[in-house]
């Protein structure tokens, strides 16, 4: 969802995606005076643009926040409505060879020179085996399902910007737990140094260790403002706008358990962009070899579907994995610092010890709740790749 009063996407001028608009119902546009819309509003209900136009970022709405409000996608919309209004879609075959044959005759008939006849007849065989890659290039349904092979793109990279804005978060909470942990270290170091303990050298190294620590805190306190900066523009905010963002939906255990693989490959071969794009290039070409080469890179898309849900299968089932090994860290840390409290009140464990014990927990708690996050990033991305998103060719 998103605040219409500070978007500039919803009914853009092209060149000008920065400023701010209203509504519709307040300026009074109609479908026929706001060309520049993505979608007319006749084409949701009402209730949808609000949802569309408030203040709050769902997860379930990316896709159409996506298409609506992403200056790359709404603009790639529009140009794709304008070129269909104005016909410049689906070249006939029979068109395309009399406006070859077209500018060859002009050509020639103009010519005073072997040099401008010999130009003409290159241009024109040039044409010729050109034909098919125009028939392809200017296809009404190429061009509509490579745009929602675009937009599902899009989606998926703005669904891992979500889980950017928590994941830089918990980044910029890890770097100052060990920011300040460092200092405490130094104060161990001078401490030894005036015992005898530690060397200048020890010292020294301490103090770097806590620069270093503290200009990590500093690089990720920008990439967190980065990344939250990055998702509003991305779906027509202002940069520094405070929409409220939705969470990322858990990922249970039960979810991943009940893929069924195979299944899921049939439905990534049906519903593989790519593939549909190389299956419809090879139905609109006319030339034996365009068709023979298109029917090598159809086959080449299947056998990429295939691979690549398999790939995206594999990095879930490894994420999957490796949450439960960070669990598993974190319980134990935890079990440690509690005997390390126990030990410190017996008067058996050190202040320095206590403090390692607490440094090590806190830092396991953020790092499992990363790694849960990069599981719901796998998943989300599992469910792209099956959706449209698996295979990939030349041609693309």
């Amino acid at each position: 969802m998103k605040n219409i009063c500070v978007k500039s996407v919803a009914v853009i001028s092209v060149l000008s995606l920065c400023v701010p608009l209203q509504a519709l119902a307040v300026t009074g546009a109609t479908v026929d005076k706001a060309p520049h819309q993505v979608s007319y509003e006749r084409e949701r209900t009402d209730a949808e643009w609000r949802t569309l136009r408030d203040n709050n970022l769902e997860w379930d709405e990316i896709q159409d926040l996506v298409h609506e409000y992403n200056p790359t996608i709404s603009k790639a919309w529009l140009s794709f409505r304008n070129s269909d209004n104005e016909g410049a879609f689906n070249i006939s075959y029979d068109d395309a060879i009399q406006s070859i044959e077209d500018t060859y005759d002009a050509t020639l008939s103009q010519s005073t020179s072997d040099l401008t006849d010999a130009f003409a007849e290159f241009s024109r065989s040039t044409s010729y085996a050109n034909v098919d890659t125009s028939l392809q290039n200017n296809d009404r349904e190429v061009n509509e399902l490579s745009l929602k092979r675009s937009e599902l793109q899009m989606t998926e990279a703005i669904q891992e910007q979500v889980i950017a804005v928590y994941t830089t978060q918990l980044t910029t909470q890890l770097n100052q737990l060990t920011s300040d942990y460092d200092k405490t270290l130094i104060g161990k170091t001078e401490r030894q140094l005036a015992t005898g303990q530690a060397t200048e050298l020890d010292l020294l190294t301490a103090q770097k260790t806590s620069k270093d620590a503290d200009i990590a805190l500093t690089s990720a306190q920008a990439a967190e403002v980065k990344a939250k900066q990055s998702l509003l523009v991305n779906l027509g905010w202002a940069y520094n706008a405070t929409p409220t963002i939705c969470a990322v939906p858990d990922v249970a255990d039960a979810m991943i358990n009940s893929i069924d693989l195979t299944a899921d490959t049939t439905k990534a071969l049906g519903n593989s962009f790519q593939l549909q794009v190389d299956e419809r290039k090879q139905n609109v070409s006319v030339s034996d070899s365009s068709i023979a080469q298109m029917a090598l890179t159809v086959d080449n898309d299947k056998n990429q579907v295939q691979s690549d849900i398999m790939s995206a299968y594999n990095a879930l089932i490894n994420a999957k994995n490796e949450y439960a090994k960070a669990q598993l860290q974190a319980s134990n840390l935890n079990e440690t610092l509690a005997q390390t409290q126990r030990a410190f009140t017996a008067g058996t464990a050190s202040q320095r010890e206590l403090e390692a014990a607490q440094y090590n927990a806190s830092a396991q708690t953020i790092n499992t709740a990363l790694s849960k996050y990069a599981l719901q990033k796998s998943y989300f991305s599992y469910l792209a790749t099956r959706d449209g998103l698996a295979g990939g060719s030349a041609s693309a």
